[in-house]
């Protein structure tokens, strides 16, 4: 509730607003939001809502967001580290966002292991973990309920 008030008064044109938008993404974050973590790191790097571009704060953000489970996070965490060089930390995240099941860091993971930079052995338990990921995402009423929902957007 906390995030989507925030997003609610990060809206407006008040400073004031900002500020309070600000500070209750920072307790939310705080009390074990990664969504707020994550939306921090979006402020910092895009320099909204009041505050100035932070590297740091970003790189902050996004870690505790990561570490909360944010698979945006960790895909970025991933990108950044690879692109510094730091290919067993960068591949961490990357195997760490395809076990919960992403589909881009899955694809992205493949890449690097059929060029020989990820070994056998992680890449296995890897696909095994996505696997049963996206199995425990399926259900009969899962489906029923995206398919619904398709259909709905699909009427003009």
């Amino acid at each position: 509730a906390m995030c989507r008030y925030a997003g609610y008064l990060s809206k407006s044109f008040l400073p004031e607003d900002h500020r309070r938008a600000l500070e209750l993404l920072k307790e939310a974050s705080e009390l074990g939001s990664f969504e707020a973590a994550f939306a921090l790191a979006c402020l910092y790097e895009e320099g909204k809502c009041g505050v100035a571009k932070c590297r740091k704060k970003v790189r902050e953000y996004h870690l505790i967001a990561a570490l909360r489970g944010c698979i945006v996070s960790q895909q970025k965490l991933a990108n950044e580290e690879l692109d510094r060089g730091n290919y067993e930390i960068g591949f961490l995240w990357l195997k760490t966002a395809a076990k919960a099941g992403d589909d881009l860091a899955m694809t992205s993971l493949r890449g690097s292991y059929e060029k020989g930079l990820v070994s056998r052995e992680a890449y296995n338990d890897t696909v095994t973990k996505h696997r049963d990921a996206k199995a425990a995402m399926t259900s009969e009423l899962r489906e029923e309920a995206r398919m619904c929902h398709l259909g709905r957007d699909a009427i003009p």
